[in-house]
């Protein structure tokens, strides 16, 4: 696998203990309402939006109670404009920020934001305290949605816009585009 250097760029964020055993515990009461694509939806997109809020505000639980969650469900996940994409798979700049297409038809959030969790096997989609995460980049959402439309890589997966981790960009730049909102 490869290990990405920490930066103002890309980001890593630790992975607590109390961060994941949080997440397990949500990850039953808040089964995703829709179809998953793997096993870890659940598990990766809380995790992805405790990491976000470690990065954005020094502070993993902030927004993210069981309750800030039940209320954001169908909703950008932070401040009404940023939407966290997660991904479990061994980080790489062939990867892509999905967004699938039934989501980019209700909403178009300001900004998206794609978190990898780096696992050394694309198979075993585990996120432990050894994990890194990757604060990868942003898009803004109508740029996103301009991406191209096409299926994850297998048959019978959700139709996504696809935009490439080349076209991110850079996480120290969120901050200032935020401010204009």
């Amino acid at each position: 696998k490869m290990i990405i250097k920490d930066s103002p760029e890309r980001p890593i964020v630790k992975i607590s203990q109390s961060m994941l055993d949080y997440a397990r515990l949500l990850e039953h009461k808040m089964q995703m309402n829709r179809t998953k694509e793997s096993e870890v939806d659940t598990l990766s997109g809380l995790m992805g939006e405790f990491v976000f809020a470690e990065w954005w505000y020094d502070d993993w639980k902030k927004g993210n109670s069981y309750s800030n969650l039940v209320d954001n469900f169908g909703k950008p996940d932070f401040e009404g404009h940023i939407e966290i994409k997660s991904s479990v798979f061994p980080f790489s700049e062939k990867l892509h920020l999905p967004i699938r297409q039934d989501y980019a038809e209700k909403r178009c959030p300001p900004f998206y934001i794609f978190v990898c969790f780096n696992v050394s096997n694309r198979y075993k989609k585990l996120i432990t305290t050894d994990t890194q995460a990757i604060i990868v980049g942003w898009i803004d959402g109508k740029t996103a949605h301009k991406g191209k439309l096409e299926n994850m890589g297998w048959v019978n997966s959700f139709k996504c816009y696809k935009t490439p981790v080349p076209k991110l960009r850079p996480m120290n730049e969120l901050r200032e585009e935020f401010s204009k909102q």
